[in-house]
């Protein structure tokens, strides 16, 4: 571990300490009890608003909750879903998270993780952080396991001060990414951000104002070192299948980007944790792609804007309690190619810029929840239907690819609690329907290989398919306050052209 993951993860751990003299005036409930309500959706229906505004982190919930644990996840593919993302992945994962209270006006909260693992067959991507950088990544046909290492923390501070309410967070995250066989791409990723956000109450709610920025980089490479040469080329995409010809190859493999962001949002929550939760947010992107061989001239720029939305209701009730949340995001990436000098070989300076790549991609959810208390546990139902839309053109020459799905389903739950035991458990199933799809693709104008890529990527993204999925936690508490506990997840995706996928996940640690 480096060093900035040790004292992250110190952070963390130094926290319990922190909050003992609060829990010594107000004694906490029993260990499980504070898991059922970590565990529960019906408690944490209103997180889609918390995990943007360090401030609504305050109404979160009135109990600490630590948990520490190791994690193992699993994935594997028929065939890739989507090849620059691998068809197979397995990673363990050690992770810290916190959530306390200081005393009856302020809490904290924190977390820290690292991960180790390999992404099993990526192909047409040597880049980390895809989906971020798409569609301007580098990338080869030949590919392999890709070797990835991450460390992130984060932490925050919330109080609340008569009838203001403020809060303060930040976070860390660095990686590696890298082969060790040609063609051997080696990523080294910094993300750093920082968020202020404050409230006002008003009657039985507090209404809320955030923002936040944050900067990245990427500093990339690919290396050859068979003494044969160099087994592929690696190409600069541009998007749908194009890609810069003039940098293409393995001269100009040397490639840095360098991104900023903001972020503005309005948040409603209420005070007692009872009613109305909404969030209204804008995430402005932008990020450059430099060629480090020659004076890190810019080759292409990414700009992205998302608004997100969310509107909850959540009402408790002595036997039931049930919820209902509606939430949706609207997002367009826009790419500027630069003209590079006046074509002779040694002028690479940028000259011009011109909007070639355009992006517009929609998410809709709702969600429904009841609970049912019983003697023997505690019963829910969870529906959910989503609607996703995708819409990328590219101007010339002239490129469109289009994809619509909508699925919909539902999960059950069942949690108990018996003597110093508890069980939480629940059962799932979903069926996704391709509404539209456009793949208009000029085979004339792309690389053979390239078009393969992308017309199986497409075939894929249209079929349908069933999701079902499996959810168990068993917990033995050792003390009031601390237990130990095991969990596994495993999920599995059967396609309309009979392939399917499974993705398993087993974890064990302790919760105080």
């Amino acid at each position: 571990m480096n060093r900035r993951f040790r004292l992250g993860l110190l952070f963390v751990a130094a926290l319990p300490a922190l909050a003992l003299p609060a829990q010594e005036q107000k004694a906490q409930p029993d260990i499980n009890l504070r898991t059922v309500e970590h565990l529960s959706s019906f408690a944490q229906t209103g997180r889609f608003v918390s995990d943007r505004s360090a401030a609504a982190a305050f109404f979160r919930s009135d109990h600490a909750f630590t948990e520490l644990k190791g994690q193992l996840d699993w994935r594997h593919e028929d065939e890739a879903f989507d090849p620059a993302q691998g068809d197979g992945a397995l990673s363990g994962m050690f992770r810290v998270e916190s959530y306390l209270r200081l005393d009856p006006r302020s809490a904290v909260f924190a977390g820290a993780d690292y991960t180790n693992g390999t992404l099993r067959n990526v192909r047409w991507n040597s880049t980390s952080d895809y989906r971020l950088l798409y569609p301007y990544i580098l990338a080869d046909s030949i590919g392999g396991d890709l070797k990835q290492e991450q460390y992130h923390f984060y932490g925050g501070y919330t109080r609340m001060d008569g009838r203001f309410n403020y809060g303060i967070t930040a976070g860390y995250r660095a990686s590696q990414a890298y082969r060790q066989v040609d063609p051997r791409p080696r990523n080294i990723t910094a993300e750093l951000s920082a968020d202020l956000s404050a409230g006002y109450r008003l009657g039985t709610y507090v209404l809320g104002v955030a923002g936040g920025i944050r900067t990245y980089k990427q500093q990339q490479s690919v290396d050859f070192y068979d003494p044969n040469g160099a087994n592929t080329s690696e190409l600069h995409f541009t998007g749908l299948g194009t890609f810069y010809r003039r940098y293409s190859g393995t001269s100009f493999t040397d490639t840095q980007y360098r991104g900023t962001g903001y972020h503005a949002a309005l948040t409603l929550v209420p005070h007692d944790g009872a009613g109305w939760y909404a969030l209204a947010d804008y995430d402005h992107w932008t990020v450059d792609r430099n060629l480090d061989g020659l004076n890190t001239a810019t080759l292409t720029t990414l700009t992205v804007h998302t608004l997100t939305g969310g509107l909850a209701c959540k009402h408790p009730g002595q036997h039931v309690d049930w919820a209902v949340k509606a939430t949706g995001a609207y997002s367009v990436r826009q790419g500027t190619e630069h003209v590079m000098g006046s074509g002779d070989v040694n002028d690479n300076q940028p000259l011009a810029g011109q909007q070639l790549y355009k992006s517009r991609e929609a998410d809709a959810r709702v969600e429904g929840l009841v609970e049912w208390k019983r003697p023997a546990g505690r019963w829910s139902l969870r529906p959910s239907t989503d609607f996703r839309w995708t819409n990328e053109e590219y101007v010339y020459p002239r490129r469109r690819l289009e994809v619509a799905e909508v699925n919909a389903g539902a999960a059950v739950g069942f949690t108990r609690l018996q003597k110093a035991w508890l069980l939480d458990a629940s059962v799932g199933g979903w069926h996704a329907v391709n509404l539209t799809g456009t793949f208009d693709i000029p085979l004339d104008d792309t690389d053979l290989r390239i078009y393969r890529y992308l017309e199986t990527s497409y075939r894929r993204r249209t079929d349908s398919r069933t999701m079902v999925e499996a959810r168990v936690r068993v917990q033995r508490r050792l003390s009031l306050t601390t237990a130990l506990f095991l969990s596994a997840c495993y999920g599995r995706q059967f396609y309309g052209e009979g392939m399917s996928d499974g993705r398993l996940q087993v974890a064990a640690g302790l919760c105080f």
